[in-house]
């Protein structure tokens, strides 16, 4: 695991995705609970995307999501039928 100030260092180019590609789930629990308000408690792994009822973290492992309402509703991520209704 990286150590704090360099996880601090991380922040300094916050919009650079490349800063993030080498650093583990902890690497990114860590840099949470250095930067973040403390509204809930962080998750052990740091998500990458979704696909319906499927999240995956940055290091590949794939989840059921059982998170409804935390960070999206019970009709999963990138849902088809949602998708072509916003593109029509």
């Amino acid at each position: 695991m990286m150590k704090k100030s360099s996880l601090l260092a991380q922040t300094n180019n916050i919009g650079s995705v490349r800063n993030f590609a080498a650093m583990t789930n902890k690497d990114i629990v860590a840099l949470d609970e250095a930067t973040l308000c403390k509204n809930y408690g962080p998750m052990p792994v740091a998500l990458d995307r979704g696909e319906r009822i499927y999240v995956w973290d940055i290091e590949g492992n794939r989840y059921i999501d059982c998170l409804a309402g935390y960070s999206a509703c019970n009709q999963g991520h990138v849902h088809p039928k949602i998708l072509k209704a916003m593109v029509d």
